[in-house]
């Protein structure tokens, strides 16, 4: 039976941001597991990295599972060190090509965490994450004893 976990994230100043060519291959596989998701939100483990991948309806920010954790009031949750959003699918001449979007760096670190760790990462999780939530088909076993 699926469970529901509340999560608080902070969203601090951007500091900077800047256009990107998101890989068809991400793109498309984003486009896949929010259709698959009901419009809810989800978190995918970038392991490697102690990073989580908070995918929503319009954008994916990552947060830093080892990192800065605030509290407002007696709220409590993670940092938002980066974000990806304004995808624009419609630029692209095929779905094998890359889909412009924007990266929003929150934290100094945020834009060399991106293009050395973040990226390179992320398709594999993905993947993982979407063949593990893939039903397997029906199947029938058939068995024959061996002795007479």
């Amino acid at each position: 039976m699926p469970y529901f976990v509340s999560q608080t994230f902070f969203r601090p100043d951007e500091i900077s941001h800047f256009d990107w060519m998101l890989p068809a291959e991400i793109y498309n596989l984003l486009t896949l597991i929010r259709r698959d998701s009901d419009g809810q939100t989800l978190f995918i483990a970038l392991r490697e990295m102690q990073f989580l991948a908070v995918i929503d309806k319009n954008e994916v920010f990552f947060v830093d599972g080892n990192g800065e954790y605030l509290y407002s009031g007696d709220e409590g949750g993670r940092v938002i060190k980066l974000a990806m959003d304004s995808f624009s699918p419609s630029q692209r001449d095929s779905v094998t090509a890359p889909v412009p979007c924007r990266i929003v760096c929150y934290s100094p670190d945020a834009e060399s965490l991106f293009k050395q760790r973040i990226i390179g990462l992320l398709g594999p999780e993905l993947k993982r994450y979407r063949s593990a939530r893939q039903s397997v088909p029906r199947q029938k076993a058939k068995i024959i004893p061996l002795s007479s």
